[in-house]
């Protein structure tokens, strides 16, 4: 894989799923957060309607990290890399393979963005589930 973006998604949810933790990218201005302790999973709508990857975290061994892990794998071993310029890497290692992962537990069809929006309170989905999260919308700003 010599994609950096595709990399960069696939060892963000690595390192949360080993380690435990926050993942935020770097062109995001710092936000003040109020993060439950009940909570093993922390995904946030940064915008756009959906689950991003922009700011994700979570404690260490969930179900979804590590389905979402295979899935992005074994996109990797099909050799999806090649198909890069064809797909985009939302769909091969980036956000839109928990989208998926999630929305489908929630019988949700992912039409891409605007298909879980999120609201400024926090709210726990799929509760009880092996994918149960915790869930808002964030406003940040981009820096420039």
């Amino acid at each position: 894989m010599k994609n950096g973006v595709a990399i960069s998604d696939f060892f963000r949810i690595c390192f949360i799923n080993k380690y435990s933790g926050f993942w935020f990218d770097i062109d995001l201005d710092p936000i003040e957060l109020n993060i439950p302790n009940f909570s093993n999973i922390h995904l946030f709508d940064l915008g756009y309607g959906n689950i991003s990857y922009m700011f994700i975290g979570g404690k260490s061994n969930q179900s979804l990290f590590t389905n979402v892990i295979s899935k992005v794998n074994e996109n990797i071993i099909n050799n999806l890399d090649k198909e890069i310029k064809k797909n985009s890497v939302l769909e091969i290692t980036g956000p839109r393979i928990i989208q998926n992962l999630i929305l489908n537990a929630m019988n949700i069809k992912n039409k891409k963005d605007g298909c879980l929006v999120g609201t400024i309170d926090q709210k726990i989905y799929l509760k009880d589930h092996e994918y149960e999260f915790n869930y808002s919308k964030l406003e940040p700003k981009l820096k420039n």
